[in-house]
């Protein structure tokens, strides 16, 4: 698999099974928007919603992201036997809002400019920022270490 992908490029059907494929593989991805082009948010794609125009074309899926703070504090990734306990500090929460894109609301496709997906830890400890390679370590292991699914894998 391709680590940078500029999207211009891509037909509606290349798009939308490229997003799939992320979000079965479970991926971590990096998006830029056109109206953003300065500006990123990481995402796990939780969902991808196969939306059809006014003319009944299947256009670019939208991307829905995994709520971190709920998964973290309440879900899949909470170690936790007591209940509810916030895991979560403060800071970390914050990381969360401001550089993930969460399930709500979602990315139109067409709105996207270009994914970077992090195959690898190798391509994880390329990220520049110390803090954002932590976390992005972090849960590239929880995804593995606690069987993270998306929510249907039948698209395509």
């Amino acid at each position: 698999m391709f680590h940078n992908c500029a999207l211009p490029t891509f037909t509606n059907d290349d798009f939308n099974n490229l997003i799939v494929n992320l979000k079965n593989d479970k991926k971590i991805i990096r998006i830029t928007t056109h109206d953003k082009p300065n500006d990123y948010k990481y995402m796990l794609i939780k969902d991808c919603i196969p939306l059809r125009d006014a003319e009944g074309d299947l256009p670019y899926y939208a991307l829905s992201g995994a709520d971190l703070v709920y998964q973290y504090n309440y879900g899949t990734f909470y170690p936790y036997q007591e209940k509810y306990l916030d895991v979560l500090s403060e800071e970390d929460v914050k990381f969360f809002y401001d550089k993930f894109h969460f399930c709500s609301p979602v990315v139109f496709g067409e709105r996207v400019k270009n994914i970077t997906v992090y195959n690898s830890q190798d391509e994880i400890d390329k990220i520049e920022d110390f803090v954002e390679m932590q976390f992005i370590t972090m849960l590239f292991s929880d995804i593995q270490t606690y069987n993270w699914q998306p929510i249907r894998n039948d698209l395509i």
